[in-house]
């Protein structure tokens, strides 16, 4: 059984996290974090400049870009009264 630390996944293949640039259809929206075989981002992915590489630089990008969009969001959900 793999660990939580261990970079493999349920099938005790090796994965990589990649954050998504553009819609892929069987992966997600722009700005989603994903787990991809280390072969498939670096050889198709990334080329495309389809995702980038999920380091800690682009992981706090993508979560200060997420921030103000909830921030509105919970804005216009919630109109006051006064």
């Amino acid at each position: 059984m793999p660990y939580a630390s261990d970079p493999r996944g349920a099938k005790g293949r090796c994965q990589m996290k990649v954050i998504l640039q553009e819609e892929v259809i069987s992966l997600g929206e722009p700005g989603k974090v994903v787990d991809v075989a280390p072969g498939y981002a670096r050889n198709f992915l990334i080329p495309r400049k389809l995702a980038v590489y999920a380091n800690s630089g682009q992981l706090k990008r993508v979560g200060t870009q997420k921030d103000p969009a909830r921030a509105e969001a919970g804005e216009t959900a919630n109109p006051r009264d006064d």
